[in-house]
């Protein structure tokens, strides 16, 4: 196992991860997920050695290592942004200097003509070429054979697929996938793309400015978000984000968008007293009355949505959504369904499945008791 322990990294006096904990097991495929200038490429440098840590350790099989030594006899090998190949060189080469320049180890190395010929074929009949004569996805190929040929215990990919057209995206995951899974490698892959990681990930990691605000399975990064940047990131496309500022009753917040107030415990309003929160209708939160959420008919209000135009997506169809007031959400449809282009639809809102957060971004845990339309009374 690889593992992370309160790894911090400065550069300069300017702190870039904080504490960052986290482990890979053999077989696993972890994300690393975030935005740009989070941290997710200094801690791959730092795993593989290439970039000293200020505080923490990074262990081995459950005692400290020398990472840049694992790297060196090829058991963490790292596909990074810029392939660094040789240029001068051919792709035969390239290979194998990848190879050469490893350490003594004992472990046993394949040659090299082996792992092309069972894992990436497709560099056959190029290996007199140089890399500026391949294809981007070509380079792509060439930058995994090299990781490949050193047969490592962990493969640390760095954005490996964002240059490449969607199509061939989404062949070289399979790829990737299909070769991690037979040769139960440990697989840490760095990416912004929230999609691509609940694609191809067992478990996340969700990095924000050098500091982990969530990690788990997929599943409850997008259905249960500690932080409001996670939830954000995950349901950015299919969810409704509001900013509610305090009322004249500590208790309620009002939701202009559909003239409702939802007023929350007394048990918890006390810590949100005279702050804004924010506020996210996930998609799981509202549906057409002929489709309501589980137990929406004991927590719920109704409101007004209006469909809009519909795409067909990855062989789905999605239909975007508005509110009184604008804001947009996809939800998937089937192509049977009747809804009217711009004609108003009555739906219930479940005020359980609402997510609410502080001003700092971290989840409230909010129980809401009531919710009720202005001048209209209780709604249920």
């Amino acid at each position: 196992m690889l593992e992370a322990q309160e790894v911090s990294v400065n550069f300069g006096r300017s702190p870039i991860l904080r504490e960052i904990s986290f482990s890979l097991q053999p077989g696993e495929t972890v994300a690393l997920l975030g935005a740009t200038g989070s941290g997710k490429s200094t801690l791959l440098r730092a795993l593989m050695g290439l970039q000293s840590i200020r505080s923490g350790k990074i262990l081995w099989k459950g005692v400290p290592a020398d990472v840049a030594d694992l790297a060196r006899q090829g058991t963490l090998a790292w596909v990074p942004q810029q392939e660094g190949f040789y240029p001068q060189c051919t792709v035969e080469e390239n290979l194998r200097l990848a190879q050469q320049f490893q350490s003594v180890s004992t472990r046993r190395i394949e040659p090299w003509r082996e792992v092309v010929s069972r894992d990436i074929p497709d560099l056959l009949p190029l290996l007199r070429r140089r890399p500026e004569e391949l294809s981007g996805g070509q380079q792509r190929l060439l930058a995994l054979a090299r990781a490949l040929v050193k047969s490592p215990a962990f493969l640390l990919l760095d954005e490996p697929f964002s240059p490449l057209d969607p199509p061939l995206r989404y062949t070289m995951r399979e790829r990737v996938g299909r070769l991690q899974k037979d040769r139960k490698i440990g697989l840490l892959h760095v990416t912004h793309d929230p999609l691509e990681a609940q694609m191809v990930a067992d478990r996340m990691v969700f990095l924000d400015q050098g500091k982990v605000l969530q990690q788990g399975a997929p599943k409850s990064l997008r259905e249960d978000p500690q932080h409001l940047e996670v939830a954000r990131w995950m349901s950015r496309m299919s969810s409704l984000f509001f900013q509610l500022p305090p009322g004249d009753d500590r208790c309620s917040r009002e939701l202009p968008e559909w003239s409702l107030s939802l007023r929350i415990a007394e048990s918890y309003s006390t810590s949100t007293d005279g702050l804004p929160l924010d506020l996210i209708v996930p998609l799981e939160a509202w549906a057409p009355l002929r489709g309501i959420p589980d137990g929406a008919e004991q927590s719920g209000v109704s409101i007004w949505m209006k469909p809009m135009e519909r795409r067909w997506v990855d062989s789905r169809l999605w239909r975007r959504w508005e509110t009184p007031g604008g804001q947009s959400c996809w939800r998937i449809e089937l192509e049977e369904d009747d809804h009217v282009a711009g004609e108003s639809v009555a739906c219930c809102l479940d005020w359980k499945r609402l997510l609410w957060f502080q001003p700092n971004g971290e989840r409230l845990r909010c129980e809401v008791v009531a919710g009720w339309r202005d001048g209209r009374g209780a709604a249920n």
